[in-house]
């Protein structure tokens, strides 16, 4: 491999094999990056191209990512709108603007407003957890359930059992209901609920609008302001 070029790095010469605790060889090769470092490299990440630099480039990356930054809209009365440098939006307090404004925020896989640490860790911050950094072991819930909204008034802390109980329709459910199963054998509904880890069962049905009045009673009997309805239509009400 002496003389080849993968991504930046030039194999200079082998150098001794790295040996594991189990006896295993892993061949070594001494590399000169092009930004003049040199670096001690195992083959196998040579050839699957998993390093390609001293460590420069990801600096290069990572440098780039942060230069890019938000736009914030403050016409609106209410509140102020940010929007990542691909355009998509998130809201929050103008009073808050100080805490972020020193960061690049987008928007996650999952939906929330996120960015890195400005330190050397790279440790991914959220933001409803920026804004709530005294509440170790607890959680922040976004009450309307919109993960880019994180005026205070839409965010509250809970515990972790809390926070479950308000959580979405999950991706894998047909029956368009939390809690609601259809039993084919019996051809009829069922209804259950969680409730600190222990699931209780609500009924056979053979309406489903009855099975799903069950779990909503259910919902409120055990959950109450936190249920998902009742997070919801509330924070709809105090935003009127």
């Amino acid at each position: 491999m002496t003389g080849q070029r993968f991504g930046r790095l030039t194999v200079l010469s082998r150098v001794e094999d790295h040996i594991s605790p189990s006896g295993q060889h892993k061949i070594m090769w001494r590399c000169k990056c092009d930004c003049g470092n040199e670096i001690i490299v195992w083959s196998g990440n040579l050839k699957n191209s998993h390093t390609q630099s001293c460590g420069c480039l990801q600096k290069e990356k990572t440098s780039e990512v942060r230069s890019k930054t938000n736009y914030y809209d403050w016409d609106s009365a209410e509140y102020l709108i940010g929007y990542t440098f691909n355009g998509k939006k998130f809201i929050l307090d103008k009073s808050d603007y100080d805490l972020v404004k020193d960061y690049c925020w987008h928007i996650s896989d999952q939906g929330y407003v996120i960015t890195n640490s400005r330190n050397s860790s790279g440790k991914r911050i959220r933001m409803h957890r920026l804004l709530f950094d005294n509440c170790d072991g607890m959680e922040i819930d976004h009450i309307n359930h919109d993960t880019t909204d994180n005026r205070r008034s839409n965010l509250r802390v809970v515990s972790h059992s809390q926070n479950n109980t308000n959580k979405g329709l999950r991706k894998h459910n047909t029956s368009g209901c939390t809690g609601v199963s259809w039993h084919s054998k019996r051809e009829q509904w069922y209804s259950r609920i969680s409730v600190n880890k222990k699931t209780i069962f609500l009924g056979w049905f053979n309406d489903y609008d009855e099975a799903v009045k069950a779990r909503k009673e259910a919902e409120e009997k055990y959950f109450g302001e936190y249920s998902y309805d009742n997070s919801i239509n509330n924070n709809k009400e105090e935003s009127a």
